[in-house]
């Protein structure tokens, strides 16, 4: 067994756990989540486009392609631009963006496989295992992940090496506010539904974890090769 020390801090409205070798890269994990959520916290405060070119940083250049990507892909399932419908930016150039007077962007469902991306990207662990407010998890070691009803009912166990398990569902922590918003209905996703995605890839285990939910668990064709898919009803 590999024991990691575990360092928390909250972040981006939830606790990020954070164990890694060498630990010398423990602040680092911390400074990459505290700069997108200084990057992108306007957006989820209800930012609204006067209609205007923006240059972007690299990490907002990143989550903007794949929410794009996604929302094509998905045939609009999944917009992060849901709250504008039918605007949405336009990549002009690298970094650049034009954004349609009344744009809005909710980065929720995507936000937290961007950072795992860009974390790996940057950073070589020996080792790893870090838990973003429990629907965001990365272990570089084998390890048995519980997921869990939102009142805390045990579903069953996934088990994880070497990838990512992202968790979600209609609603959050003893919380029985629904929380995810299906786009193409214009409403908010009821019933009691858990879905856990496990992926190589932490932005496709995020996207399809909340697609996932807003689709009752329907997510065909979109699934790579390596991804387990699992959907929990009725607990």
């Amino acid at each position: 067994m590999i024991l990691l020390l575990t360092r928390t801090q909250y972040v981006m409205g939830t606790l990020l756990y954070v164990g890694v070798v060498p630990e010398r890269y423990v602040d680092s994990v911390f400074t990459l989540a505290r700069r997108l959520d200084s990057l992108w916290r306007p957006f989820w405060e209800g930012w609204v486009s006067e209609g205007e070119t923006l240059t972007v940083p690299y990490e907002t250049d990143l989550v903007l392609l794949e929410s794009m990507k996604w929302r094509e892909k998905t045939g609009g399932r999944f917009d992060p631009f849901y709250r504008s419908p039918g605007k949405v930016p336009v990549r002009l150039e690298e970094n650049l963006w034009y954004f349609p007077k009344g744009t809005t962007f909710d980065p929720g469902g995507i936000a937290k496989g961007v950072f795992f991306r860009l974390l790996l990207e940057k950073f070589k662990f020996d080792s790893a295992f870090i838990n973003f407010g429990g629907s965001g998890i990365y272990s570089s070691h084998e390890v048995e992940v519980p997921v869990v009803s939102p009142d805390g009912t045990p579903l069953g166990d996934v088990n994880l090496k070497d990838g990512f398990l992202f968790v979600s569902s209609t609603t959050r922590t003893q919380d029985t506010t629904p929380h995810i918003y299906d786009p193409l209905k214009g409403k908010v996703v009821r019933g009691r539904i858990v879905c856990a995605v496990k992926a190589r890839d932490p932005v496709v285990a995020d996207v399809l974890s909340t697609l996932c939910v807003i689709t009752g668990g329907s997510v065909k064709g979109l699934v790579p090769e390596s991804t387990d898919v699992r959907v929990f009803k009725g607990f």
